[in-house]
């Protein structure tokens, strides 16, 4: 009795190979793709850059330059992630310029720098939020605790 399965060869083309030195992900989010949402990136990127640029230069201002006398934690939490999201906002026009062009240039640029500076800067928001979030929640959970046991 024969078998009506037929054998399927598979073959990769050569992007799919690893390059040496370099991880997955890494030639994944640096390699040339063609999606047809590249101009729905460029705008949400350069609306949100401009926007972002804006608030967070008032928000630097406000941290920065006005006189405030007492220095509490939450301030100083809230000065380092104004200072993390107004870079991570210096950091969207390499973004907007890598998926505006396939030049190999700006992508490299994009790949060694932009790309590593705009998670850095992302992780470093995330982090400040969950520190400020703790801090919060351990002086409401004082506050708690000293009231119960009065």
């Amino acid at each position: 009795m024969e078998s009506t399965v037929s054998a399927t060869v598979f073959t990769t083309s050569p992007r799919d190979k690893i390059k040496p030195n370099m991880t997955n992900k890494t030639q994944a989010s640096c390699g040339v793709t063609e999606v047809s949402a590249h101009p729905a990136f460029i705008f949400a990127y350069s609306l949100v850059f401009l926007i972002s640029l804006v608030l967070n230069s008032i928000t630097m201002r406000v941290y920065f330059c006005s006189s405030q006398r007492v220095q509490s934690s939450i301030m100083v939490y809230m000065k380092n992630l104004a200072a993390a999201d107004f870079f991570l906002c210096l950091c969207l026009p390499l973004r907007i310029a890598y998926n505006a062009t396939y030049s190999i240039t700006i992508r490299n640029i994009y790949c060694s720098f932009g790309a590593t500076a705009f998670y850095i800067n992302m992780y470093a928001s995330i982090l400040f939020m969950d520190i400020i979030a703790a801090n919060r929640y351990s002086l409401c959970g004082a506050a708690v605790i000293k009231k119960s046991s009065n």
